[in-house]
């Protein structure tokens, strides 16, 4: 076999293009078939080589002959030449060639495909490849991300930049100010005020606050009818941003009002007046209770306003729009006197304002009701407790018996709370309204005929408190009982004994008969048991045996406490006369409110300040009005004599 040869390889396409058409045309030039990568001539394959059919073509005859004589032979060996590589390695070889050689074509065939192929990449295809390069380059790929961050903290460092980035990403801001009224300096309410595209309207403290508002330079605008528009830029950052205060300057007209209470006379502070109606214009009284209410366009010939303040009557007037003059206006409470009046023919409970404006029937009377009635009026709720006969309801032995009934004083709606053969009202104790009762049916020697029961009427919670055949005395201080019982079927001792207005607490602070409990000062009180007397002071765990009478036996106070509890109202008689008193608590001091002919209980507080107290004499039986603050008490109305925080009955 003769030596195999390199066989070269081009990569010339102008060959490669010539070979193809060489060997699609033989008329052609050199259309000799040759090896395609260059290797010498072979020769022909004689398809029936290897068979008897024909001869081999690619011998001639004198080496056919040779052969035949060598196989004749038996004799003769052909020695291995083991300098040339063996037949069977010859065809993998050639088939090694032949694969690599159609791989070079192919992909030759590939790139001329692609040469002539018109069709453009699509944008995906364009992008796709731009981010495979650019990922595949080291160098453009870390340059982009140092760019990137070099541009994250430029940006961060501008604050047009920043503020841009934070709004593109949804961050947005809060926001708050103030609106004044420049002339009074004192807030304005129901101002418009815009901030970027956001829009609110300030509260009666004048303060606005807007949310969701986009970071950096924003247009504030603010206008109010009557007052100079204001309009200019602010910066928001991130977080709340308070922006402080804003004055108005007023264009518009101005009414001046002076605002005092009814009855003290005293100037009220932060009160308001505002247009009743359409209008948003409105002000607030100062220190010295004057107003200045600036107006936009008005077209009628009176200006309709209306004055409000926390803990008094809505007023509405209606002012010339040439007043000149200061407009006075007097404040009266909002919460009413509550009182019983036969002025029908029958008991009817009314409600009525303490000007004696609005006078109203709250619960009419039956026809059936006895003359000793009672009536407890909530410290601070307009909810009243009502005991009378009115309700035809009867025990075996055919007695009327007394109705609780909770009215609701602002629509006269009610609830009949119970019934019985007698029920006092001792006091309201915060929502528990405390009283005493005699249970109907029983019998005289019942260990539990008297009941002491507080009911809160918010969660209608009911509990007896505590039980005996008879309650000699009670009193409540804040929110504890302190009563004595007698000893009478009860199989033990008497005690003077204390008991919270929840029913918790219970405590015996004395083991003996007590007749009368008799509070001589705010926490101080006097038991009286047949010969005996003691000494009580609130707070501690027991009475204790007096040596000798107390030189005050005749004494015996009932304070009702203000709803702060700071103050606490009680009557003495000096002279012949009534006299209402104020006790300071924390300063221990009485200050007297007023001294009158007939004055007297039942008293109760309107507010901290108003109080509300009866005056009984053989020409009037009326309720009368004073404040803590000074002013002449003012009669309020007629009423008829009732029963109500005195607890020692009617």
């Amino acid at each position: 076999m003769a030596d195999k040869k390199t066989i070269p390889i081009t990569d010339n396409d102008d060959d490669i293009e010539k070979h193809v058409d060489q060997m699609m045309d033989k008329d052609l030039p050199d259309a000799k078939p040759k090896h395609p990568l260059g290797a010498p001539d072979l020769p022909e394959i004689d398809i029936f080589a290897g068979t008897d059919m024909a001869p081999d073509p690619g011998k001639t005859k004198d080496d056919t002959d040779e052969s035949a004589a060598a196989a004749s032979d038996p004799a003769e060996k052909i020695t291995e030449d083991t300098s040339v590589e063996s037949l069977a390695v010859d065809p993998l070889v050639d088939d090694i060639i032949s694969d690599e050689g159609n791989e070079l074509l192919a992909a030759q065939d590939a790139e001329i495909g692609r040469a002539f192929d018109n069709k453009p990449p699509s944008f995906k295809q364009k992008v796709k490849n731009f981010f495979a390069a650019w990922w595949h380059n080291k160098k453009a790929r870390y340059g982009t991300l140092a760019g990137i961050v070099v541009l994250l903290i430029v940006a961060s460092t501008v604050p047009a930049s920043r503020y841009f980035m934070l709004n593109t990403a949804g961050v947005r801001a809060k926001a708050s100010l103030t609106i004044l009224d420049k002339t009074t300096n004192l807030p304005l309410k129901n101002v418009a005020v815009t901030l970027g595209s956001q829009t609110a309207k300030t509260d009666k403290q004048g303060t606005v606050k807007l949310s969701s508002v986009k970071l950096g330079s924003q247009q504030l605008v603010v206008q109010q009818l009557g007052f100079a528009k204001v309009s200019q830029h602010v910066t928001l950052g991130l977080g709340s941003n308070p922006l402080g205060e804003f004055s108005l300057r007023a264009v518009g007209t101005q009414f001046m009002f002076e605002l005092t209470d009814f009855v003290s006379g005293k100037a009220i502070k932060d009160a308001e007046v505002a247009e009743d109606g359409a209008g948003d214009a409105n002000a607030k009284s100062d220190k010295n209770g004057n107003v200045i209410l600036t107006v936009g366009k008005i077209s009628d010939a009176s200006l309709k306003v209306k004055v409000s303040a926390t803990g008094y009557r809505t007023e509405k007037l209606a002012i010339s729009t040439t007043e000149t003059k200061e407009t006075a206006v007097s404040m009266v409470s909002a919460r009413e006197e509550v009182f019983v009046s036969k002025q029908s023919g029958k008991y009817d409970l009314y409600k009525i304002d303490i000007d004696g404006k609005n006078k109203k029937v709250l619960l009419a009377g039956t026809g059936l009701e006895r003359s000793t009635l009672g009536i407890l009026v909530h410290q601070t709720d307009n909810t009243a407790a009502f005991v009378s006969s009115r309700d035809d309801k009867r025990d075996q032995d055919g007695y009327l018996l007394d109705t609780l009934t909770i009215v609701d004083v602002n629509d006269g709606s009610t609830l009949t709370l119970d019934h019985s053969q007698e029920i006092r009202l001792i006091n309201w104790s915060g929502d528990r309204l405390v009283y005493l009762k005699v249970k109907a049916g029983s019998s005289a020697g019942n260990p539990e005929r008297y009941q002491l029961i507080s009911y809160d009427y918010k969660t209608t919670n009911r509990q007896v408190l505590a039980s005996a055949n008879y309650f000699n005395d009670v009193v409540l201080v804040k929110d504890s009982l302190y009563y004595a019982f007698s000893d009478n079927y009860r199989g033990g001792p008497s005690q003077f004994a204390k008991v919270n207005d929840d029913g918790t607490g219970k405590q015996v602070l004395l083991t003996a008969q007590v007749w009368n409990v008799m509070r001589t000062s705010y926490g101080d009180m006097n038991l009286y048991g047949g010969n005996d007397w003691y000494g009580y002071h609130v707070g501690d765990s027991a009475a204790k045996k007096l040596a000798q009478p107390p030189t005050n036996t005749n004494e015996r106070r009932s304070y009702v406490e203000s709803p702060d509890d700071k103050h606490a109202l009680w009557v003495d008689n000096r002279d012949g006369k009534g006299v209402l008193l104020s006790y300071d608590i924390s300063a221990q001091k009485d200050t007297t409110l007023v001294t009158q002919s007939g004055l007297g209980y039942p008293l109760r507080w309107l507010d901290n300040h108003t109080v509300v107290y009866r005056v009984s004499t053989s020409t009037e039986t009326a309720s009368y009005v004073v404040s803590l603050d000074g002013g002449p008490a003012k009669k309020i109305t007629d009423v008829t004599n009732t029963g109500g925080s005195n607890p020692y009955g009617y």
